[in-house]
């Protein structure tokens, strides 16, 4: 009886260290989509100052320490790229963080249940004696 409750307990020390780890992950994650979220949020405000700009107001572009003048169809296409490749990675990554909080509630159930079955072989143990 003694050996299974070592093994138990030890089994639940593992499967905890492996929950630590996905709380990171999802602490991670959460990080990487608020970036996203905050990068989406400043385009989609350059492309609403775009809008107002005819074809006769200069557009200029930070490349390094210079600012490089630049066409304003290009630039609206650029903008819109980055929304686009900005909203596809954060999709990518909410999917990712979904699936982790799944793996994580699951190994929290599993948790759950070794405590328990770690209770009751600790209280019939104690029974025994």
């Amino acid at each position: 009886m003694l050996s299974a409750i070592r093994s138990t307990e030890q089994q639940f020390f593992d499967e905890a260290a492996r929950f630590e780890k996905l709380r990171d992950e999802v602490s991670k994650l959460t990080r990487v989509i608020e970036q996203y979220d905050s990068q989406l949020q400043e385009n989609n405000l350059v492309k609403r100052e775009m809008a107002l700009l005819d074809g006769s107001d200069n557009i200029y572009k930070l490349v390094g320490p210079v600012l490089v003048k630049q066409n304003l169809d290009e630039a609206r296409t650029n903008v819109d790229a980055r929304i686009d490749f900005i909203t596809k990675e954060m999709t990518k990554q909410e999917a990712v963080l979904k699936d982790t909080e799944d793996r994580q509630q699951a190994l929290q159930e599993k948790l759950q249940r070794l405590q328990e079955s770690l209770r009751k072989m600790k209280e019939e143990a104690a029974a025994k004696k």
